[in-house]
């Protein structure tokens, strides 16, 4: 039988779950395969310039999010995904409360520009 999950009680309950400022929680939802984790996200964040080593898919549930490109901003509201590709500079920007899922491999590596 599969499970119901609640996005934000991820966001309290994952004992180790990240936060980043002004107010975002990161917290794990699911793993699939043993390759692919689901992670739930809330909150308000202004995040730093990074790329990974693997793809993201970020879907938002509520709210709006955008993330910097270096070739401009996409804007993704309730309903909508923005895809980051492997090794594109990229970063967060969540001006008020959103919540969303993202979808990456197990351990993916975020690399900061300095």
């Amino acid at each position: 039988m599969g499970r119901k999950l609640d996005l934000r009680a991820a966001l309290v309950e994952d004992p180790e779950r990240l936060t980043a400022p002004p107010a975002w929680v990161n917290g794990e939802l699911a793993r699939i395969r043993g390759d692919v984790v689901v992670h739930a996200g809330g909150g308000r964040l202004d995040g730093g310039w990074h790329s990974q080593d693997g793809d993201e898919c970020l879907v938002v549930v509520a709210g709006e999010l955008v993330v910097e490109f270096e070739d401009g901003p996409l804007r993704a509201r309730r309903g909508e995904a923005i895809l980051i590709g492997a090794g594109e500079w990229h970063r967060a920007w969540v001006p008020v409360d959103c919540l969303l899922l993202s979808v990456e491999p197990v351990g993916m590596r975020r690399v900061r520009r300095a």
